[in-house]
């Protein structure tokens, strides 16, 4: 995987979201959020690991701006995890916080991407 490829999985993830939201659809507009969430955090981990260029910094960008703008859905939806939310908070409050948690687990996990 590369970083375009994250991006793109994230992009289509929100443009399938961003299509289901003017259908009477709750159920699938609860799962393509956590897709869309999911995809958007897994984006910004695979930032942190390969470092932050300024193609990265765009694609944060579009993710900060997504999370932003769907925050409160975010948070009352059943399907995404706590973790995830929980990242999904830390990434639009303290992006640096995030990085330390996340290079913590990748070090508890005894990971050599660091």
């Amino acid at each position: 995987m590369n970083n375009r490829k994250y991006y793109d999985r994230f992009c289509a993830a929100l443009e399938i979201y961003e299509t289901i939201q003017d259908k009477n659809y709750p159920i699938a507009k609860e799962i393509s959020l956590s897709r869309t969430v999911t995809e958007g955090i897994e984006l910004c981990n695979f930032q942190l690991i390969t470092g932050e260029t300024a193609v990265n910094k765009e694609y944060l960008a579009e993710l900060g701006g997504f999370l932003s703008k769907h925050t409160s859905a975010i948070l009352r939806n059943r399907i995404i995890r706590r973790e995830m939310k929980t990242a999904a908070l830390l990434i639009l409050t303290s992006s640096t916080v995030y990085k330390m948690l996340y290079y913590s687990k990748l070090r508890l996990k005894g990971s050599n991407m660091i």
